[in-house]
């Protein structure tokens, strides 16, 4: 009772004899068992799979997570080395943005996490994790609801913000900001909300609207898009009636923040002029807006297309612009009802619909500045989170008022098969779940070797453009400084091994307890840090594991380089039924380019002690630059012991 009061509080005295009409009454006594039961099953089967999704997002995250920075988040370095003065740092453009959030989250990794690249992207699940909150919170006060759709609509809400199919935005610390700017903007909508509450009644608003004014002024500064978020903030003052004060400090704000964001602003060379866009492209604009989006359903999709192969980009896209189209025309259309009939919505549905224009608004503007992208590319994952908020309000708002429908007519069964509907749209969700895992696993993988070439300082140009993809050779000076500075993956003792006398760090197991080879030895013919890739296989018979870290010492006992990446090698396990694991590959590299022998020795568990890996290798040069010291190793049945 106490709950309901509190809900109808938050309804126009219009509104609350409404649903005061629309309360869900009770089924008829022949079917009431049976239609309890259903509503069990269907809160059941909600949350166990909101929860699979969840579990193994976090999996997901695990496997993806590498101490390395990657990407974008090397600018973030380099940028840091550039500028001593720190107010010229954090507001410094990046593409379109001025990312000061972001650049101080990365600052409190560098000092304290040691710019492990570990608290950006756990900021990013707890901003989403908060964004699923402010917008569940958001709901509630859509009106009264049973509590089989509250549960449902939060396992939608969970399952949509933690799904996959956002991947970068959940892996990579630096996309925090397509996560930061719609928690900072539904927790300022909230805020607001509150503070209208507030003054109804008869109390100080004062409080929840400077919250709400800060966390708008958190979402300029997160993304590009938080700009139009002080003309959708506005709109929402003036929809909840607040007093004209409130409204001309809201108008302020967005002036003062417009003119300073837009100091000194460029356009970035890899966008396309607006007014060119607008003018000479406007089609392709639209349609482009319409994908954004529509994006999330590039993942239902892909469902359904399984059975007939990968669909082409045009196909993506048309599927995608159409869900999209769909999406931004029932927009425009509620809006419409929502400020010519104030009476039959409450402050949670003008919330839903407000942010879902905030994000058609970001979807035109990406449309404007991509003009000059393939459509394809507004389908990328690191956009999948602006449209899944989309939807998830334009959903939650059609939901209450279909449900509200559904309860005054007494359609129960009707109730069962709309929420049926929310519940197979988390079994979607649920189904791309494997391929991520998979994905993730490759990626850690790629991932691997990226670690191996830049710790031991060589420039193997594809795998260091795998972390920046611009241009491997820009990140070799912040290379240097986390080197030099012990910071990120350089905060691990095996990196700082190279050049060490072996006696000195480790004992040789005489048992000769392990098994294996190597396999190739091609030079790396850099310019810049030349060396050599090696790759080869390990078991350690005794413990009957396979490699953890693999040294390889030179000819004068000193250890030239460090291997820490395991990777599967089916064809051994096949080839040699002693290894019972297909995890015994690696890759490594040793940086230089004088040819010396090297030996391959695995760390055992005791992390003291190593046991030798096959015969030596002789690394020279041929007149084709590869080895030419025999074949040791070529083929999994030689076991050189």
């Amino acid at each position: 009772m106490g709950q309901e009061s509190a809900i109808q509080g938050d309804l126009s005295p219009v509104t609350q004899p409404f649903i005061k009409r629309t309360q869900i009454t009770d089924a008829p006594e022949p079917h009431a068992r049976l239609y309890e039961t259903s509503n069990s099953v269907l809160a059941c089967v909600g949350c166990l799979v909101a929860a699979y999704i969840l579990i193994t997002s976090l999996i997901i995250v695990h496997n993806a997570y590498s101490p390395l920075p990657l990407e974008d988040s090397w600018s973030i370095w380099q940028l840091y080395k550039q500028y001593g003065n720190y107010l010229t740092f954090l507001f410094w453009q990046h593409n379109e943005h001025r990312i000061v959030m972001i650049r101080l989250i990365y600052m409190v990794d560098r000092f304290a996490f040691h710019g492990r690249s570990l608290f950006p992207p756990v900021c990013s699940l707890l901003v989403q994790a908060a964004t699923g909150v402010w917008l569940y919170r958001i709901v509630r006060r859509t009106g009264e609801a049973s509590r089989l759709s509250r549960l449902l609509l939060g396992c939608v809400i969970c399952s949509a913000l933690s799904s996959a199919q956002q991947f970068p935005n959940l892996v990579l610390g630096f996309a925090i900001n397509h996560t930061m700017v719609y928690c900072a903007s539904c927790g300022s909508l909230l805020a607001l909300i509150r503070a209208a509450e507030r003054r109804q009644e008869g109390r100080d608003p004062d409080l929840w609207f400077a919250v709400s004014c800060v966390s708008a002024l958190v979402a300029t500064y997160s993304s590009a898009n938080g700009l139009l978020f002080w003309p959708v903030l506005l709109l929402f003052g003036l929809w909840l009636r607040l007093p004209f004060r409130f409204l001309l400090a809201l108008l302020l704000d967005m002036v003062l923040t417009g003119m300073l964001y837009l100091r000194g602003y460029h356009t970035p060379g890899n966008a396309s002029s607006p007014f060119e866009a607008l003018t000479q492209h406007s089609g392709r604009v639209l349609i482009g807006a319409a994908t954004f989006v529509g994006a999330p359903f590039d993942a239902i999709r892909s469902v359904l297309a399984v059975p007939f192969g990968v669909p082409s980009d045009s196909g993506r896209v048309a599927f995608a612009g159409a869900c999209g189209a769909v999406g931004i025309g029932a927009l425009i259309w509620s809006g419409i009802l929502l400020w010519q009939r104030r009476d039959r919505y409450t402050r949670g549905h003008a919330a839903l619909i407000h942010i879902a224009g905030l994000v058609a608004m970001t979807a035109l503007l990406v449309g404007l500045g991509r003009a000059n992208f393939p459509l394809a590319a507004t389908l990328d994952y690191r956009y999948v989170t602006h449209g899944l908020v989309f939807w998830i309000a334009m959903g939650a708002f059609s939901w209450s008022l279909v449900e509200r429908r559904l309860a005054a007519l007494n359609a129960h069964w009707r109730q069962i098969a709309f929420r049926g509907v929310g519940l197979v749209m988390i079994l979607v969700l649920a189904m791309r779940q494997p391929f991520w895992i998979r994905y993730s696993k490759d990626y850690a993988r790629a991932l691997n070797q990226v670690q191996a070439a830049i710790v031991a300082d060589v420039f193997d140009e594809p795998m260091w453009q795998i972390s920046y993809p611009p241009s491997g050779a820009a990140i070799l000076d912040s290379a240097d400084y986390l080197r030099q500075n012990h910071l990120s993956v350089f905060t691990e003792a095996w990196t700082t091994w190279v050049g060490k006398p072996v006696e000195g760090l480790f004992t040789v197991d005489p048992a000769r307890s392990c098994m294996g080879a190597f396999d190739s030895a091609s030079p790396i013919s850099s310019q810049i840090r030349p060396g050599w890739r090696v790759s080869g296989w390990a078991w350690d018979k005794l413990r009957q594991t396979g490699p953890g870290i693999v040294i390889l010492v030179d000819a004068a006992q000193r250890i030239a380089g460090v291997v820490k990446n395991p990777i599967e090698r089916g064809d051994v396990r096949l080839a040699i039924p002693e290894v019972r694991s297909s995890r015994v590959g690696w890759n490594g590299y040793v940086a230089g380019s004088v040819p010396e022998a090297l030996r391959a020795y695995l760390l055992e568990s005791d992390g003291r002690s190593l046991c030798a890996v096959g015969a030596p290798l002789t690394l020279a040069r041929d007149e084709e630059g590869k080895k030419s010291a025999g074949r040791p190793g070529d083929q999994a049945r030689d076991r050189l012991e």
